[in-house]
């Protein structure tokens, strides 16, 4: 793509995690990004709220963590929603579930 000034720009695809966390993690953005959500659950929600992405170390010598987006869904479940282009099919491995 030329902009008007004739220099070259490059558009950055919604895949990118830079741009999903850009686009999504807004708080101006919320209402997108429930739609987006009610879209893929296949559910309605009345609120979301988004949260800090940061996991933060438990031990000493555990991972710390960064999630692409924190969601809570009606003020009950905690969702984390991560942008994959590609299965890597170890989303097992990568995933922590927490029981409250």
């Amino acid at each position: 793509m030329i902009n008007e000034q004739g220099t070259s720009i490059k558009k950055l695809p919604l895949t990118s995690d830079y741009v999903f966390k850009r686009i999504f993690g807004q708080e101006e953005n919320k209402e997108a990004l429930k739609d987006f959500l009610e879209s893929i659950l296949k559910i309605n929600l009345e609120k979301i709220e988004i949260n800090n992405p940061e996991l933060p170390k438990d031990f000493y010598d555990s991972k710390y963590g960064m999630l692409d987006l924190k969601v809570t869904l009606d003020n009950q479940i905690i969702v984390n929603v991560e942008m994959q282009v590609q299965n890597q099919h170890n989303i097992e491995q990568r995933s922590i579930q927490q029981i409250i």
